[in-house]
């Protein structure tokens, strides 16, 4: 089972819907009404996004359901010049 709108403030918990269900969920998305309306507004899909839980649970969503392996978070550029040199941000 999939929760869209997920809020972890709500009173309603991922136990009381998996209570009332009876279905154990497997996907969380995250409520970000914002950030879901910035996205449209620009027309810029949300998918593209790296660093947001929003997005993240829709790539996740994605690769369970083409039974893809989840990736290892990618290791980020270093960005100054001693962080080059040296391998570390």
């Amino acid at each position: 089972m999939v929760v869209s709108r997920f809020d972890k403030q709500s009173d309603i918990s991922q136990a009381d819907v998996e209570r009332v269900v009876g279905v154990k969920v497997k996907h969380l998305v995250p409520s970000d009404y914002r950030l879901a309306l910035q996205a449209l507004n620009q027309g810029r899909p949300l998918a593209l996004e790296n660093h947001n839980k929003l997005a993240a649970a829709y790539r996740d969503l994605a690769r369970d359901l083409a039974k893809l392996e989840t990736e290892a978070p990618a290791k980020p550029e270093p960005t100054s010049i001693f962080g080059r040199l040296t391998g570390r941000g």
